[in-house]
């Protein structure tokens, strides 16, 4: 189902916190951030320039740099272009007004809607030319589409979707404006049906752009077994994170009657944090999820989770609860047995 713009909807259906920003509204989080911009002939000239707007309103409300939110834009029609890319300029030379030129300069294509082909194009940079971070960064990779019109040209969704998601660990949210979009083709070009917004035009949007940022904000980083994370966290803030549970339950062979085990064994090199799980929530969090118990092993730090076999995914946070908290962890995956079981590859 696609869902209404209504805030309290988007909020409370997604499970994203409003702690996702910080007090000032801005976003602080570590992220890899795609906006890929239909720039199609299905979309008049005029209505492009409000589409380059509320991509302007995204960045404004984004705290960019190497250590916070990497920006890159695809623009495409029936061809594709990546007019702003981040990763590939000098940190020294990264700023807000920089961004804001380049997006401003963006050119309108016309023609044919390749949504596939832009795709593809987002996991050439991120995953083949790795210009989205490392994973032991534990940078969220998010995709945010805006299209207004059904693909007609070049490659299949799909495919790029399901390597963008599996191989890449990434997250797309799909935002359609207008009636020449489906919710169908919307729900086909998201990796979760909680990612997925209609607006009635672009003036919508835009009214709404601080909520399409919360949630790109909110959406947890995918870890993977055996690849420690190294990260900090400063004092009552929160780093999210998610891990896939469907490929533990599949690579453990259980049959379907039987679970498995996470286990997340924790270095808290400076201050402490807390844990928090769920396996609903994307950001749980103190007083609406449950909280971790740490054990002690070898001067380290560890906590065991049983899986159910229907589960699907696993979502815990780390919350600093001093000054300055700096740690690394590193997740595994669990048989019945308490057997190691050996990651995807």
């Amino acid at each position: 189902m696609v869902l209404s713009v209504q805030p309290a909807a988007i909020n409370n259906d997604t499970g994203i916190s409003f702690q996702s920003l910080r007090q000032d509204g801005r976003c602080d989080r570590l992220i890899d951030l795609y906006l890929v911009l239909d720039s199609s002939g299905s979309i008049p000239q005029p209505v492009f320039q409000q589409a380059k707007e509320a991509m302007k309103e995204i960045i404004q409300r984004l705290d960019v740099g190497p250590k916070k939110v990497m920006v890159t834009v695809v623009n495409y029609g029936s061809t594709v272009e990546v007019p702003v890319e981040l990763a590939s300029i000098p940190i020294t030379e990264i700023t807000v007004s920089r961004i804001l030129t380049q997006i401003d300069n963006i050119k309108y294509i016309g023609s044919g809607t390749a949504t596939g082909d832009a795709l593809w194009k987002v996991y050439e940079r991120c995953v083949t030319l790795k210009k989205c971070r490392d994973l032991h960064f534990g940078a969220s990779r998010t995709i945010l589409v805006f299209t207004d019109g059904q693909s007609n040209t070049g490659r299949p969704i799909l495919a790029a979707k399901t390597d963008l998601f599996v191989k890449g660990k990434a997250e797309i949210f799909a935002v359609g404006i207008g009636n020449g979009i489906q919710d169908a083709e919307l729900l086909t070009i998201a990796t979760n049906e909680k990612y997925v917004r209609h607006f009635k035009d672009y003036v919508q949007l835009l009214q709404e752009i601080n909520f399409i940022t919360l949630e790109a904000c909110g959406i947890p980083a995918f870890v993977v077994p055996n690849v420690r994370v190294s990260s900090e966290v400063e004092a009552n803030d929160y780093r999210f994170y998610q891990l896939d549970t469907k490929e533990l339950i599949t690579r453990a062979g259980n049959s379907n009657t039987l679970g498995g085990y996470v286990e997340i064994t924790a270095n808290i090199k400076k201050g402490d944090i807390a844990v928090f799980t769920s396996s609903s929530d994307p950001n749980p969090k103190a007083g609406t999820s449950r909280r971790a118990s740490w054990e002690t092993r070898a001067g380290g730090h560890y906590y065991l989770e049983y899986i159910e076999h229907d589960s699907s995914r696993l979502y815990f946070s780390f919350l600093g609860a001093d000054l300055q908290n700096e740690y690394d962890f590193e997740v595994r995956w669990l048989d019945m047995n308490g057997n190691i079981v050996a990651q995807i590859g």
